[in-house]
């Protein structure tokens, strides 16, 4: 798991280098992957909910619900699209979207 953080402003240097710091290595291990005669049989990728997009936060979400928009939705997409040359070439390929909790009980919110 690598990749530039999301934390501050989303200019448009930032937001190549978080496009680029996830895209670009998925799309080269699944393609290594792929080549590679007696490799691996799994690819399992983490991404994260912004695939989803912005929510009111009442909604179930499953992995069955529709992608939603603005930008962190976009890089997910593409960051999941990456993994493509190792599905095509017959590996299981396992989309794992992980998030952080945030509950005034624990998680990145825990009261002080």
């Amino acid at each position: 798991m690598a990749g530039a953080s999301i934390a501050g402003r989303f200019t448009a240097d930032h937001k190549r280098s978080i496009r680029a710091s996830r895209i670009t290595p998925t799309r080269r291990l699944a393609e290594l992957a792929a080549a590679t005669p007696g490799g691996p049989a799994v690819m399992v990728t983490a991404s994260a909910i912004g695939y989803y997009g912005p929510r009111s936060g009442g909604e179930l979400l499953t992995e069955d619900s529709p992608r939603g928009d603005g930008f962190l939705a976009d890089v997910v997409a593409g960051w999941e699209a990456a993994s493509a040359p190792a599905q095509d070439a017959g590996l299981r390929v396992v989309l794992v979207r992980t998030g952080i909790v945030q509950s005034p009980r624990g998680g990145t919110l825990r009261g002080q």
